[in-house]
């Protein structure tokens, strides 16, 4: 017979037990024995073991913070570039208002890159009056929006028209400025229209010049600014209880804005556009690459329109996707998510149909709004005459090929816009 141990028994009863006793988690069965105190086995507990060390925790952290920082800082610099394109620094040192008027170069005379701004674009602190020796009259005329007021210079001419006549067809030229500039941009082809016969009326943009701004928003690229075209036509109707008829004349942003607003006014007769742009987005990318690639931007550093060297170096690195990006940015901006303008090019369809005469001029040289833009127009357009001139720099070639635009402007009014006197 086998022999049994007493000590055996209870060990073996213990076991079976254990055994048998269903275990419900191994947090709360798992023990052992030390003596007759039991103590828990924690190593087993997925309740309190940590899934990861202090330093697995803070590595993780950091991993987690270096990729959103990798992700949306090409978004972030995108927004950045995106604003300095509406309104670069430049833009937002000539905010001015009625009260005190427009911004003289001497309140830039401690501002090396703002009186240079001046001298190239600018005709000093002067009016019609100063410059030429003709008289004007400070209009005020209502904007599209909310209750904001455009302002602007009506200069009449004597040669062929009084104001006071009832018998007769007044003809006007409305001049429109460029991008973060005034009236006086233009005040430069006020003369020569004048001495022909031609009324001339300038005027301020919204947000620019002291016409009224919301928050001095910066340029649009033409899709608030050809409202603005339309608003000045109806102001010079109205001045002469519809005895008149409009061309439009304008620079740069105001080229595209008037070919825009011409497109859509059937009280247009004829439209000049000196160096505009056909594809806001593609008008962008140009104009940032030229800025990050080649340092400038028309003349101004880097660094004072983007806000330091760091974006500049950082910029370089990027692909050239990134410029899409960026003008991708500013469309949505200006445009909203469902609201889509057509690109000035788009507009030509309505000009040829309205059977209007355009003419187009731009520089060989000009570096902020390329030739090609204008070509593009003109390959768009089958009632568009194209002008290249070989000198001039952006909305400067009048002073570099004086005779030769003057006479080119004029023979175009003359076909198309001849007067009646």
């Amino acid at each position: 017979m086998r022999p049994t141990s007493s000590t055996q028994k209870p060990v073996h009863l213990r076991f079976v037990r254990a055994a048998q006793k269903p275990v419900a988690s191994r947090s709360s069965s798992l023990t052992t024995h030390s003596g007759s105190q039991r103590t828990p086995l924690h190593l087993f507990s997925l309740q309190h073991t940590p899934i990861f060390t202090p330093k697995w925790s803070r590595i993780t952290a950091l991993l987690i913070i270096t990729t959103s920082v990798l992700i949306s800082s090409p978004f972030i610099l995108a927004y950045a570039l995106s604003n300095a394109a509406i309104k670069p620094n430049f833009y937002n040192q000539m905010a001015s208002n009625p009260k005190h008027g427009l911004r003289s170069p001497a309140d830039f005379a401690h501002d090396q890159v703002m009186s240079d701004y001046f001298k190239t674009l600018l005709i000093e602190n002067t009016d019609p009056r100063q410059v030429f020796g003709l008289e004007f009259e400070e209009v005020e005329f209502p904007s599209d929006e909310h209750d904001n007021s455009l302002r602007g210079w009506f200069i009449p001419s004597s040669r062929c028209f009084r104001e006071s006549a009832t018998n007769v067809t007044h003809q006007t030229v409305i001049l429109s400025h460029g991008a973060f500039v005034d009236r006086r941009a233009v005040l430069k082809h006020v003369k020569y229209l004048n001495a022909k016969g031609y009324h001339t009326f300038l005027y301020d943009m919204r947000d620019h010049g002291i016409s009224d701004s919301s928050a001095h928003r910066g340029t649009s690229l033409g899709i608030r600014e050809h409202r603005d075209v339309i608003r000045a036509i109806d102001y010079i109707h109205q001045r002469f209880h519809n005895r008149t008829e409009v061309a439009l004349f304008g620079t740069s942003n105001g080229g595209t804005s008037s070919i825009c607003g011409g497109a859509i006014d059937p009280r247009v007769k004829a439209i000049i556009a000196e160096n505009p742009f056909s594809d806001r987005k593609r008008q962008v990318i140009e104009a940032v690459e030229s800025a990050v690639r080649k340092g400038d931007w028309g003349g101004e550093r880097l660094e004072d329109v983007y806000g330091g060297r760091f974006m500049k170096y950082l910029t370089e690195l990027v692909p050239d996707s990134f410029f899409l990006l960026i003008a991708e940015m500013v469309e949505l901006r200006l445009n909203g998510i469902f609201n889509r303008v057509p690109q000035p090019v788009d507009f030509m369809r309505r000009i040829d149909e309205a059977g209007k005469k355009v003419l187009l001029l731009h520089s060989m040289k000009d570096v902020m709004v390329a030739p090609h833009h204008s070509m593009d127009i003109s390959a768009a357009c089958k009632n568009c005459q194209l002008k290249l001139f070989k000198k001039g720099a952006h909305s400067r070639i009048v002073e570099s090929e004086k005779e030769n635009y003057r006479r080119t402007v004029l023979s175009f009014l003359d076909e198309h816009f001849p007067l009646k006197c």
